[in-house]
């Protein structure tokens, strides 16, 4: 018995995204998130403000428990 194979395996893996596109593409689904439902995505490291960043991890450490 011979199974049918989709051409498109022969075009091999595509090309994985630079760390630029990818913070792109992270930067728009938090945005989506946050217009559609509501919901904010926050980076600790993108967050300037020490004193901020500290109460973000100090929620999320309360809510979530252990982290990074």
């Amino acid at each position: 018995m011979t199974y049918a194979r989709s051409r498109i395996y022969a075009l091999g893996e595509p090309p994985r995204p630079t760390p630029a596109q990818r913070a792109a593409v992270m930067a728009e689904l938090r945005r989506r998130a946050w217009r559609e439902l509501g919901l904010a995505i926050l980076d600790p490291a993108e967050i300037a403000d020490d004193w901020l960043r500290q109460a973000v991890r100090n929620e999320a450490q309360r809510q979530f428990g252990g982290g990074r």
